[in-house]
């Protein structure tokens, strides 16, 4: 005789999504039989007197008599049990119970997660979905060496074609080099030891690290996301430095969405390598989709389809293109590298070859050397301040110009153009402007040097033809030059909107962006 259920609060039947069964009922037959069909007798009392009428009924996940929660009795050591829900649905079956229900084995009892679509399971099934070190007997005391039996464990994971999560619970000593190398592809280990990393038993600040057996072609990837925090991903933490994408020893990835295939769309990613050119260490910063293009998130072009103004679309094997006007679209997907592709009803331009591209790549060196990469026309610089002064090297993609240059004095130290040649201790643009007044002496022209052989206004300066963006420093030779305060084209702004006149050697420096004005503005001057 044993007793069959546990006296309450202890409820032991649950429905499918895991409540207690409620109105359901409980068949007890003969062991490795169906209970319904083959029932055996089942007692109120230990005296074994009273036999309880199959099915029995539950309420709130216990046995009920009379409307009251009761405890079981079975005058058998092995049985089986059927539990129905309220609908005599079979919810599971527990078979061979040895003495009494605790001792049930875990393949023997189902499982049912709760959802549409869920499928039945045994619990051992289920359990074994993660795999603690403490199921093989690994002692978690942060003292005892567990490396031999951890790297046993993992040479008996590859050979059986284990595949899944294995938890490494705080205080589990091992050599992590030596485990981590018998780790098999396709099982990656939640390791919260902690320890391992320089941390004593006592230390509050614990951490996870998880590494996967993965190959170089199968890397795992570790994505953190959220609705209002963009994605960052830590990829790759390989040793082989003979190829390029595995001497990449860290990646950080910024994803700011997902792309028309599913996969991350990057904003910039910063890498952590060994260039094997060098043999040294090299960090990069790279940017990758062009904002304007990532945050439009496009995705494949369809037909028939209403297309806002300024909208984003991929097609022709990955092209992404845009429309100005917008409109529903033909029939024709647009191809090409052109603009004005008409699909029948859009007129597309083509903006890029895929929404991955490398628009600007920074590196950093060992020996303190930096480069830049960009795909396209641009300026790039180098900027150094020291004390009072500032300076900076400028690569001028567009004009071939290479130029190191002294913003506090406004001169250019020197100025390497595929035009002008070799420039040294210039006015800080190579390129002149004409400058206009009113006196009686006729200006000089040129940037660089300013002298009046009378009292001469000089209220304007022209910039040349096509130049958009200028820096222009003064030198004053003279005392007869008022530079005068204006607001119009071409005018002359000064600090404090007052005119001056410099003394003889004294420098003003203007500066002239057509994107933000069509004046100069005084960046600074010498008095």
């Amino acid at each position: 005789m044993s007793a069959l259920s546990v006296n309450p609060p202890f409820p032991i039947f649950t429905d499918s999504d895991g409540t207690p069964l409620e109105n359901g009922y409980i068949w007890i037959g003969q062991a490795n039989l169906d209970p319904q069909g083959y029932p055996i007798n089942v007692y109120w009392d230990a005296a074994l007197t009273q036999i309880a009428g199959q099915p029995i009924r539950t309420m709130n996940g216990y046995p009920v008599r009379n409307g009251s929660p009761t405890t079981l009795y079975v005058n058998a050591d092995d049985y089986s049990i059927r539990v129905q829900n309220k609908n005599a649905a079979t919810l599971y079956n527990l078979g061979s119970a040895a003495a009494d229900v605790g001792n049930i084995s875990s393949s023997l009892i189902t499982f049912v997660q709760s959802g549409t679509g869920a499928v039945t399971r045994t619990v051992q099934s289920k359990l074994r979905d993660t795999v603690s070190v403490k199921d093989f007997g690994i002692v978690a005391d942060g003292v005892t060496d567990s490396t031999s039996a951890l790297t046993a464990l993992m040479t008996s994971f590859s050979s059986s074609g284990f595949r899944g999560v294995v938890d490494i619970p705080y205080g589990t000593k091992f050599n992590v080099a030596t485990v981590w190398a018998a780790v098999p592809v396709g099982v990656i280990l939640q390791d919260n030891s902690s320890i391992n990393w320089g941390q004593p038993p006592s230390y509050k600040n614990k951490f996870l690290v998880t590494y996967s057996g993965d190959s170089v072609s199968d890397d795992t990837q570790e994505i953190i996301a959220s609705p209002h925090h963009p994605a960052l991903m830590l990829l790759n933490m390989g040793t082989d430095v003979s190829v390029a994408a595995a001497s990449r020893y860290a990646t950080i990835l910024q994803g700011v969405g997902k792309d028309y295939a599913g996969d991350p769309l990057l904003g910039w990613l910063w890498q952590f390598a060994k260039d094997p050119s060098a043999n040294q260490w090299r960090t990069s910063m790279r940017l990758q989709t062009p904002y304007n293009v990532a945050i439009k998130n496009p995705q494949p072009w369809a037909a028939s389809t209403v297309y806002a103004a300024n909208a984003y679309c991929v097609s022709d094997g990955g092209k992404i293109y845009t429309t100005a006007a917008g409109g529903t679209s033909g029939s024709t997907a647009p191809t090409g590298t052109g603009g004005s592709i008409s699909d029948g009803g859009v007129t597309w331009s083509y903006v890029q070859a895929a929404l991955a591209l490398d628009s600007t790549r920074f590196d950093w060196f060992e020996d303190g050397k930096s480069g830049q990469y960009a795909p396209s026309a641009g300026i790039a610089r180098h900027t150094q301040s020291a004390g009072l002064k500032s300076w900076y090297l400028e690569i001028d993609d567009s004009t071939g110009t290479i130029t190191a240059r002294d913003v506090t004095r406004g001169l250019n130290i020197f100025s390497v153009s595929t035009d002008a040649g070799l420039e040294i201790g210039t006015a800080t643009s190579p390129n002149r402007v004409s400058i206009t007044g009113t006196g009686p002496n006729a200006p000089v022209t040129g940037a660089g040097k300013v002298e009046n052989g009378g009292a001469t206004n000089m209220s304007t300066m022209v910039p040349p033809a096509g130049r958009t963006k200028m820096i222009v420093s003064l030198r004053f030779d003279n005392s007869n030059t008022t530079v005068v305060h204006g607001t119009g084209t071409n005018n002359l702004t000064l600090k404090g909107g007052v005119n001056v006149t410099p003394s003889v050697g004294q420098f003003m420096t203007f500066e002239y962006d057509s994107t933000l004005s069509t004046r100069w503005f005084e960046v600074s001057r010498s008095f």
